[in-house]
């Protein structure tokens, strides 16, 4: 009986630990759940202002990335129609091309026989040419030998001819020289000649001027005393201005 009592008595008192420290626990567990919830709406107002930049970071990502598909999109097209049309340009002139070719080997075909034709005409042209021209070099042989007789004689007349003109030139420069001095002497003579004709015009000036003064003399004297001498010497002024 004693024991239940104890029993009892320990279980009351666990009982009333316990609900003292689950009332803690409770207590405790609501300021923890309060914190909780104050760090939730925290995190909750930071990771919702995140989601809000990262949003509209994604949007104008989203934006940028449209508008740079947009431009390589047109980027592309264009390559396309560059691709397109450079392929197309390059068939076409690779027809040309193959045109061309085909031109060009018939024309080297057409060419070549045409090359062979003229070969094989040069060839019975150079055989008939050198015939012709091996008979032309015997009669030019024989014109050459004939040729040499003519120019040995040809070159003794020259000879002959040349010795006669030499002769005749020294002749002529003996005839030079003469008539060079009888040149010299003839103008020596002209000089002396011209001088006394300059010494006779000087003494004839004079002459005209005595002449002249005596007419004055004479005009101003009387006709009665003009003396005789006057008179004789006029008239030898008349007589020089003859003379």
């Amino acid at each position: 009986m004693k024991h239940r009592e104890e029993l009892a008595a320990v279980q009351a008192h666990l009982f009333e630990t316990f609900s003292h420290q689950l009332a803690a626990v409770e207590s405790n567990r609501d300021a923890l759940l309060g914190e909780v919830a104050e760090q939730r709406e925290a995190t909750a107002a930071v990771s919702a202002r995140q989601l809000a930049e990262l949003q509209a970071e994604h949007r104008k990502q989203t934006v940028t990335y449209r508008r740079l598909l947009a431009e390589e999109q047109q980027r592309c097209a264009a390559a396309r129609s560059d691709v397109l049309r450079l392929s197309i340009e390059a068939g076409n002139e690779r027809l040309v091309m193959k045109a061309k070719v085909r031109k060009y080997r018939e024309r080297a075909t057409t060419a070549s026989a045409q090359a062979e034709a003229v070969s094989s005409q040069i060839e019975i042209d150079a055989v008939s040419q050198a015939a012709g021209l091996a008979a032309r070099l015997r009669i030019a042989e024989r014109a050459a030998a004939e040729a040499d007789q003519a120019r040995s004689a040809r070159d003794e007349e020259h000879r002959l001819q040349l010795q006669q003109m030499r002769a005749e030139q020294s002749a002529l420069h003996e005839s030079l020289r003469e008539a060079h001095s009888r040149v010299l002497r003839a103008e020596a003579c002209s000089k002396s000649l011209r001088a006394a004709a300059t010494d006779l015009r000087q003494k004839l000036k004079t002459a005209e001027a005595d002449v002249a003064r005596l007419r004055e003399q004479l005009a101003r004297a009387p006709q009665g005393t003009r003396p005789l001498s006057a008179r004789v010497v006029k008239g030898q002024g008349r007589d020089t201005r003859r003379n």
